[in-house]
């Protein structure tokens, strides 16, 4: 499996600063949503993979994890075939002989155990402790903001054990790999690592009798209400993470995240795109030839808008910032006025005298 670069991956440079590899990682989601490449298998997975490079680079306790690897010798973007030999490694293929051992120790230790197997799984996708859900908004919340509840599961500890995962009551001898310390220690390149007991899981004493309410994980399932703001100007689409308010890691790791997608309801006049709102306006045919002033809904009350002598079926005349705010808060879209030119039917005999001698000065 190809190694990943996460540098490389957001197009940044090591000495790039936090605003700027936001700005990068912004840019990037954006090219590569799977909303704006529906079907396409290589924009969903370059859009995992600049999700992957910004989760460790925005994160600083990771970051400086992550180039302290890169500063000890291990280049990810010289990653061929795992299986291999590399510049990086022995004539055997051993990263042992550079003080790495086992890549994969070294990346469960620095960025969570979620799973990591073998050394062929280290830069897979680990978002296992990720949740995803989904919140429907009308249009109005999605253009001004606001707040909502939403239900997500959640995993707590166990009242019963208080996380030990042992029945109360019941003999839990310390382990005896860790010595009860939940952790155990290993230098790799130069510095110290530690990661969760495995014989343990973390917790520094076995379970002999587990518990009856648990079964001896610790834990318990329910669900939650969470308060989520809404930010201005959403999408239909529109992505948002809350950090921590995933699953809990396992091995003391850190919690997942939440990922919230927002459905937008269709229930106004507009259509949007982007920033900017459409809407049609009927005019009848004399207003189009003589020219008018309309009033026309705005998201904040009505607007005047003037229709020029000569308007013709279909045009679309423009209300500057009249259309959705930015979510940044810096900008206004527009709204777009197409003025539906309307033919009067069943004109009396006088209407029709005075459109015929319309029709001849034509």
């Amino acid at each position: 499996m190809a190694g990943k670069d996460y540098y490389s991956l957001l197009g940044v440079t090591p000495e790039a600063s936090e605003s700027e590899i936001k700005k990068a990682f912004r840019k990037l989601a954006k090219k590569y949503h799977p909303d704006a490449n529906p079907g396409n298998k290589d924009a969903e997975n370059k859009f995992k993979d600049i999700n992957e490079a910004y989760e460790v680079l925005s994160n600083p306790e990771k970051k400086t994890q992550y180039d302290t690897l890169r500063r000890g010798g291990f280049d990810p973007s010289q990653m061929g075939n795992m299986g291999g030999w590399r510049p990086d490694m022995g004539s055997n293929g051993d990263f042992n002989q550079y003080g790495f051992g086992n890549l994969g120790d070294i990346f469960s230790s620095i960025f969570g155990n979620r799973g990591f197997q073998n050394e062929e799984d280290l830069f897979a996708d680990h978002s296992n402790l990720d949740l995803q859900t989904e919140v429907e908004l009308t249009f109005d919340q999605a253009i001004h903001g606001g707040h909502t509840i939403i239900r997500i599961p959640k995993t707590m500890e166990c009242s019963t054990c208080h996380g030990t995962g042992s029945a109360p009551g019941s003999d839990a001898p310390l382990c005896g790999r860790c010595h009860g310390t939940g952790s155990i220690q290993f230098g790799q390149g130069g510095f110290a690592l530690s990661r969760p007991c495995p014989e343990c899981q973390g917790r520094g004493r076995k379970v002999v009798h587990p518990c009856p309410t648990c079964q001896g994980t610790g834990e318990v399932q329910s669900i939650r209400q969470l308060r989520v703001k809404i930010p201005v100007g959403v999408d239909n689409g529109t992505r948002i993470k809350i950090r921590g308010e995933g699953k809990p890691g396992n091995n003391r790791q850190p919690a997942g995240d939440l990922y919230i997608t927002f459905r937008v309801k269709n229930d106004s006049p507009y259509t949007r795109k982007g920033n900017d709102l459409y809407m049609d306006v009927q005019v009848n045919a004399l207003d189009a030839i003589l020219g008018t002033t309309l009033e026309v809904p705005t998201l904040t009350g009505k607007a005047k808008l003037k229709v020029p002598p000569g308007t013709q079926p279909d045009v679309q005349l423009r209300l500057k910032g009249q259309g959705v705010p930015s979510p940044k808060g810096y900008d206004k879209g527009n709204l777009f006025v197409r003025i539906k030119v309307v033919i009067p039917k069943d004109l009396t005999e006088d209407q029709i005298k005075l459109a015929r001698k319309l029709a001849d000065t034509l």
